[in-house]
């Protein structure tokens, strides 16, 4: 009689995968770092369709932060409705290859 058909097989799935390795933070901080740029270029694309004017609020040299856009989408998704999809455009293609480079 052959014993090696006889004995049983109980490693189950758990206990055969190995350990998963611990998740760093690097993986998430390069995340929101191109969501961050991708909303920068949004922003910045925006005022300058707009020539910078002094009703899109604070800015430094004319450089706003990077979620201003957002606010002025709230503000103005009615009548600016084309410049706004625009400026999403535009945000998203440095934030798709940013995470698009972290998938690798």
């Amino acid at each position: 009689m052959n014993t090696h058909y006889d004995k049983y097989n109980n490693a189950v799935r758990p206990q055969v995968r190995a350990p998963r390795a611990k998740g760093g933070w690097t993986i998430p901080a390069l995340a929101a770092l191109s969501a961050l740029a991708g909303l920068q270029c949004a922003t910045q694309f925006f005022a300058h369709e707009f020539q910078y004017q002094s009703g899109l609020g604070a800015h430094f040299q004319h450089l706003y932060a990077p979620w201003s856009n957002l606010h002025w989408a709230s503000k103005w998704h009615g009548v600016y409705t084309e410049s706004l999809l625009r400026a999403g455009s535009v945000g998203i293609l440095p934030t798709g290859l940013g995470l698009t480079a972290l998938d690798g």
